[in-house]
């Protein structure tokens, strides 16, 4: 399932890279490993017999190792990072495994191809990209895959085709395997300097074990540079889901809104988003409708010095749920929040230094099967790391 995508990935970078003008080509490797000092109060370590202090002390060790290839038309770059963790208290010791590739391929003047791949295995369903994914303390096999491409077709005028995959799998009785499919196209106009219109159609399917469902969706966008550095885009449209096989029978339409602000200077970076759509993969489910929103920021004090924090906040339910469930009380399946911030000091071109605090709660109000209660994962994090990039 995931693997597929990922060697997929692989192949597309293989190929381009054997494309490309030798001469060229740069081959570099890359490495970075991280030490770090972690308190964490995770409901899965409060127990007095084990963790007298009500949280877990834990020592992790990440070696994060890749490659990196570069010519004047090409950029690829893949890693591995296994976690290796040691509790303290517990005297346990577990590894947790993390993987990505991405590739960005000049074809032509007028058409580039893109593609990315990234698979997680944690114990931690609250560590992965996408909050809200496997409302459960079992362990869970997450992935993702991107393949694109952008053609120019005029001045003004471009046309994006992409497909997506997402999987998710929690390892504990009573759950399935998750997927979703999602191609789409994009036509954008450039209708001055600073706007920019487009029109998209997208088809999702939706797998959750023998259970398939589809959404098919348009929607509409636009795009406003306010400033050089900052833009705001706007999407919005509705999703008309339907059951295919196996399903509960819930057909229906949802709202599909997306509004995103971003600022990138040198020095200070800016984003915030906030929608509602409906998303495949969770891992307990075929589809859900979300709500969320998320804020980041980030700003350089100094050269050596970095201050950084984010926020964010999501509910969801079954797809493709009603005015009631969007706009009610929260009696959804899981709904949560998350808050965290830190510091960074580079002393050294290879040597960094980071003190962070997070804070995650997600509240599911069905049960988890893994664990027969509600599945309501509230923990606080603080974490001092040292990084060191060699290569």
């Amino acid at each position: 399932m995931v693997r597929g995508v990922v060697r997929a990935c692989v192949v597309l970078g293989l190929a381009g890279a054997f494309g490309a003008a030798r001469a060229e080509l740069s081959v570099k490797p890359r490495l970075s490993v991280s030490l770090e000092e972690r308190y964490d109060d995770d409901v899965l370590f409060r127990d007095p017999a084990v963790t007298p202090i009500g949280a877990e002390l834990m020592t992790k060790l990440i070696p994060k190792g890749g490659i990196q290839v570069r010519d004047r038309t090409l950029e690829a770059d893949a890693w591995y990072a296994p976690d290796l963790q040691l509790r303290h208290f517990s005297g346990t010791f577990r590894i947790d495994h993390r993987a990505g590739l991405t590739l960005d391929k000049e074809l032509s003047e007028r058409l580039q191809l893109h593609a990315e791949g990234a698979l997680w295995r944690v114990a931690d369903p609250t560590s992965l990209p996408r909050v809200g994914v496997g409302r459960t303390l079992s362990p869970v096999l997450y992935g993702t895959g991107e393949l694109g491409l952008v053609s120019r077709l005029t001045r003004r005028l471009s046309l994006d085709a992409e497909y997506r995959f997402e999987g998710a799998r929690i390892y504990a009785p009573g759950f399935e395997p998750s997927q979703m499919h999602q191609p789409s196209a994009e036509l954008l106009y450039r209708l001055t300097p600073r706007t920019t219109l487009g029109t998209e159609y997208r088809f999702q399917y939706f797998l959750y074990g023998p259970k398939q469902s589809v959404g098919h969706s348009p929607a509409a966008l636009y795009r406003y540079r306010l400033s050089r550095q900052l833009t705001f885009t706007a999407r919005g449209g509705a999703v008309w889901f339907q059951p295919v096989f196996g399903a509960d029978g819930r057909t229906g339409v949802a709202p599909r809104v997306h509004l995103q602000l971003d600022r990138a200077v040198p020095g200070f970076d800016l984003g915030v988003q906030v929608g509602q759509d409906v998303l495949g993969a969770t891992g307990f489910s075929d589809a859900l409708w979300a709500q969320y929103a998320s804020v980041y920021t980030a700003v350089r004090v100094s050269d050596p010095f970095r201050l950084y924090g984010a926020a964010y906040g999501y509910r969801n339910g079954d797809a493709p749920g009603g005015p009631a469930q969007w706009l009610g009380r929260l009696t959804t399946p899981s709904q949560g929040y998350g808050l965290g911030g830190g510091a960074e000091w580079r002393f050294d071109r290879n040597w960094m230094v980071q003190v962070q605090l997070d804070r995650v709660v997600q509240v599911a109000n069905a049960p988890d099967l893994a664990v027969g209660a509600e599945a309501n994962l509230s923990r606080n994090i603080a974490a001092v790391r040292l990084v060191v990039t060699p290569w």
